[in-house]
């Protein structure tokens, strides 16, 4: 039943399966919404058509690539335009949906991006609605970002980021952001009395009725094989655990990005191709199953706003290992290991201590396997009901 449930528009362009592409899926399947029109790209068609959702509705802009990320982020002048020519995609589009006749409850941006929440904007003010942001994630400074990341798409995106903090200051009515993100959220100018905490979470149910893959792993690594996942620092991380322990195996899942033929560059340099298997992007069953054959989870990402794939970790029982992150405190200290940000040999080390202790190792597991139930997404989205609608 759907009659009284809001109707909403939901400005979600590319579905690149990260942590907030997650949450509004389960949201939807979960029945959130009522009627759910999405203004997305063919990528996010192709996403949800395979999903097979019940009481979607999908407005999609034909001229955006299926591979948008890597057709924009090729070059220089591709990433400086990649925003103009998105907006402008959508904006063209405008006409299309305003004769669809939606007339939403509420309109929904799933990220700040300034090409995305322009768009939100005009529509929540076109149709009178209630606009809702989400927040996954802020820029740091450029000073921060800047080691592992050029300056021009640095300032691209800090920019991005002042612009889009201004607008939702000014036209939000709501703002959905992770507890940890809100005390660095009201310092770069959001809005508290707007602010709303929520929490991602996964499917525990169906984890647990996943098995083990047939393969075996000493250690796996989940996220976008990009540079601000610290992929390059997991390829050196592993080198020197490969050189203390010459045949452990990693296996690093996820999509493809403009980054991953120089990560496949990085493996052949290090002599590890017999070492890290890069299984691309797997179905739920598949990831969760080859999560489940490995011993521990590496996860040296440099940015998290949650950090989603390690509470995928923790519901497959796995200790983790990781770069500390302020948003790691939701997860407590019994089954992650934080290692300062960078720090490659204390990291390796690590591994190897971990590796080598398998009473810890299972304790470290059940701990994780505690912590995860209060991830539940069957939970999550009651209390995400009451946050969005009252």
């Amino acid at each position: 039943m759907t009659k009284n449930r809001p109707k909403v528009l939901l400005i979600a362009p590319s579905f690149f399966m990260a942590g907030g592409d997650t949450r509004i899926l389960e949201c939807i399947k979960r029945g959130l919404f009522g009627n759910t029109h999405i203004m997305t790209g063919r990528k996010g068609k192709k996403v949800l058509t395979a999903l097979k959702l019940k009481n979607v509705s999908m407005h999609v802009i034909p001229l955006i690539p299926e591979n948008e990320y890597y057709f924009f982020f090729r070059n220089r002048l591709s990433t400086f335009l990649y925003p103009f020519v998105r907006l402008l995609l959508y904006t063209l589009y405008l006409p299309a949906l305003i004769m669809a006749d939606i007339r939403p409850n509420f309109t929904i941006s799933t990220t700040h991006y300034l090409h995305d929440l322009l768009i939100a904007i005009f529509y929540s003010k076109l149709s009178k609605t209630k606009l809702v942001v989400y927040v996954h994630h802020l820029f740091p400074s450029l000073s921060v970002r800047s080691e592992y990341n050029t300056f021009f798409k640095n300032l691209l995106a800090y920019i991005n980021d002042i612009l889009s903090i201004m607008l939702i200051r000014i036209f939000a009515d709501k703002i959905i952001t992770y507890p940890s993100m809100m005390p660095e959220a009201v310092r770069k100018g959001l809005p508290e009395n707007k602010m709303q905490k929520m929490m991602s979470g996964v499917n525990l149910k169906y984890i647990s009725k996943v098995p083990k893959s047939n393969e075996v792993f000493d250690a796996c690594f989940v996220g976008r094989v990009a540079r601000i996942k610290g992929v390059f620092d997991l390829i050196d991380v592993w080198a020197r655990v490969c050189s203390k322990v010459p045949d452990l195996k990693l296996a690093i899942i996820g999509v493809t990005t403009p980054d991953s033929p120089l990560v496949i560059k990085a493996i052949e340099k290090n002599n590890l191709k017999g070492n890290i298997i890069m299984k691309g992007f797997l179905s739920e069953h598949d990831k969760y199953a080859v999560m489940k054959s490995s011993k521990i989870f590496v996860f040296p990402s440099h940015e998290e706003g949650l950090g989603i794939a390690i509470i995928e970790a923790l519901a497959c029982g796995l200790p983790v290992i990781a770069y500390n992150q302020i948003a790691y405190k939701a997860f407590g200290q019994d089954p992650l290991i934080r290692i300062p940000i960078g720090d490659k040999k204390y990291f390796s080390n690590k591994i190897l201590t971990l590796l080598s202790d398998r009473d810890k190792r299972i304790n470290m597991s059940k701990k994780a396997k505690e912590i995860s139930d209060q991830f539940d997404w069957e939970k999550l989205v009651k209390e995400e009901r009451v946050i969005l609608f009252g």
